[in-house]
């Protein structure tokens, strides 16, 4: 009796068994012919720009994800340290806001109030540069300009048929002064679009000081 239940067990384990392995095995199968399976991993994301100082008093901006780098000059402060309960850190892997010494935010309602501000933004996919009305309000047109003075002459990347620069009154709810200097440069087969957007809350009617950022950071631009 003992034996017919000691053999009656053996067989269920190896049924058991055969049967854990013949699904196994069909899992693998599947697995190797591109079955559907749930993504558990997300993909990874671009590394966010960043900071480094360097032995002559300024930073060096680095996009790892584009490989472009420039430098600006030391005293320019992110939004963190002017307005240090702001969720936004106004950094990623494409985009960076720097402000001028002399910036103000109003801490609860997280606005610039003065100073100058400056975007740094890169898109990957535009072929060619941005529409005039797509840049400056309509009711800044008359007032709006070109200018080509802060353009480098040293750089074998930027010059006048790689850069479009506007500088106009940002318009309405509060009036400043704004440049925009936009620059096409090729990157393999395709094209990166990087715009250094300076708006200055200090100066209604054109703003020095954001001519001379540009000035100062253009000649630095490495890709």
């Amino acid at each position: 009796m003992k034996k017919s239940i000691y053999l009656v067990v053996i067989v269920i384990i190896v049924i058991g068994g055969g049967f854990f392995f013949i699904k196994l095995l069909l899992k693998n199968h599947k697995s190797q012919n591109g079955g559907n399976t749930a993504q558990l991993t997300p993909p990874p994301t671009l590394p966010l720009a960043n900071t480094t100082m360097n032995m002559i008093g300024t930073k060096i901006i680095s996009f790892p994800a584009f490989h472009i780098s420039f430098q600006v000059p030391n005293n320019l402060k992110t939004n963190k340290k002017l307005d240090p309960t702001s969720e936004d850190t106004q950094i990623g892997s494409s985009f960076i806001a720097l402000y001028s010494p002399d910036s103000i935010i109003d801490t609860r309602k997280h606005k610039q109030t003065a100073g100058a501000k400056l975007s740094i933004n890169i898109v990957n996919t535009k072929k060619d540069f941005t529409d005039e009305k797509d840049i400056i309000p309509t009711t800044s047109m008359k007032e709006a300009t070109t200018d080509t003075s802060v353009i480098p002459t040293n750089n074998a990347l930027l010059n006048s048929k790689d850069m479009k620069v506007h500088s106009f009154p940002s318009g309405k709810p509060v009036r400043a002064w704004a440049y925009n200097a936009e620059a096409l440069l090729k990157n393999g087969g395709s094209m990166l679009d990087v715009v250094f957007y300076c708006v200055d809350y200090s100066d209604s009617k054109q703003s020095p000081t954001c001519q001379k950022l540009l000035k100062e950071i253009l000649p630095t631009l490495q890709h």
